[in-house]
């Protein structure tokens, strides 16, 4: 990611696309315009900005949203710090991840608000011995928590377009 920015700001500064991309062996970067460059490089920089906070934003998240209300399980808010939010929303909300509101994904699906799925995985108790089966995979958020809680997690998905980007996400993050 930094080195992609690198080069989109090489080619920015009047460094050439050619000599930049293979340098750095990013092919795609070398044939977009100037303005192109630019709009990349200020995106890539938001999102750079937001994956370095995602911790923090995580640790308020929990802090403000979920031990503040009834949830008290510590491996639930423990698991809940470490996902990251924000890779299971759309590119033009990750910056609204954090907050305690549920989140358009697609035409009529949402990711829930974090305390509603702490809340439901803190009532069913996880083990770490346990097997689960989520019906409904969704973002693949609540997966990747509960993958962290029990011994094997299952999670079916009946909508191709959202398994597909929850086992993406799921993959990255091991």
């Amino acid at each position: 990611e930094q080195i992609r920015i690198r080069a989109v700001q090489q080619v920015q500064a009047g460094e050439s696309p050619e000599v930049v991309g293979k340098a750095c062996s990013l092919g795609p970067v070398v044939h977009r315009s100037k303005w192109q460059c630019k709009t990349e490089a200020r995106m890539l920089a938001r999102k750079a900005f937001a994956m370095h906070n995602w911790k923090e934003k995580c640790a308020i998240m929990v802090r403000e949203q979920l031990a503040k209300r009834d949830i008290v399980d510590a491996r639930v808010l423990a698991a809940m710090q470490n996902i990251p939010r924000h890779l299971f929303v759309p590119p033009s909300l990750q910056d609204e991840a954090y907050e305690d509101r549920p989140l358009p994904l697609t035409d009529d699906q949402t990711i829930s608000q974090p305390y509603i799925i702490g809340k439901m995985i803190a009532l069913a108790a996880i083990h770490e011995t346990d097997r689960v089966l989520e019906v409904g995979t969704g973002s693949g958020y609540q997966t990747a928590i509960m993958a962290t809680l029990a011994a094997e997690t299952y999670s079916i998905e009946i909508r191709r377009d959202l398994l597909d980007h929850a086992a993406l996400i799921l993959k990255e993050l091991n």
